[in-house]
């Protein structure tokens, strides 16, 4: 395990020197800045650039909406309540997203719904959901692995779905 600021410029350097590819599951958490996924995703592009890396993962949730999403009806009041409640953190997780998508790499972006600490479960990756209620952080990583291992998904926002 590696210590990182995910906002210093140097820890981020460090951090992914020597590195193929990036997978970044930056999230809020009580004391972080409003926008620490966009601050570190900033840095990242400009350190991947620097060091040659192509190849990027990033988290985030079904709150990111791509054309053609196919969104459960659940989806819409959540949303709509985290927007009322924590309006800048719905926008790092967009902005966060629309700095990738300027980026030259080859960036994929993994949506869930609602984490759980369960076990690891089937899924199948869609570009359009319907997504999962709730995804495993094991089922998470297993699906990271899909995307990375096999290079799919490029410039593309899957949902994790039921299989």
């Amino acid at each position: 395990m590696v210590h990182c600021d995910a906002t210093s410029a140097s820890d981020i350097n460090k951090l992914i020197a020597g590195q193929d590819a990036v997978v970044s599951l930056l999230g809020h958490r009580r004391g972080s800045v409003a926008d620490v996924q966009t601050q570190a995703m900033r840095l990242l592009v400009t350190a991947m650039t620097e060091q040659g890396i192509k190849r990027i993962v990033s988290l985030t949730g079904t709150g990111v909406r791509f054309a053609g999403d196919k969104v459960r009806q659940i989806d819409y009041p959540t949303t709509w309540l985290l927007n009322l409640v924590d309006p800048k953190r719905m926008s790092d997780g967009a902005n966060h997203v629309a700095v990738l998508q300027a980026s030259p790499f080859d960036w994929t972006v993994l949506r869930v719904f609602k984490l759980t600490n369960g076990s690891q479960k089937a899924f199948r990756l869609s570009a359009q959901g319907p997504v999962a209620l709730t995804s495993s952080r094991k089922t998470v990583a297993a699906a990271l692995e899909t995307v990375l291992s096999d290079a799919s998904f490029i410039q593309q926002a899957p949902m994790i779905c039921k299989p």
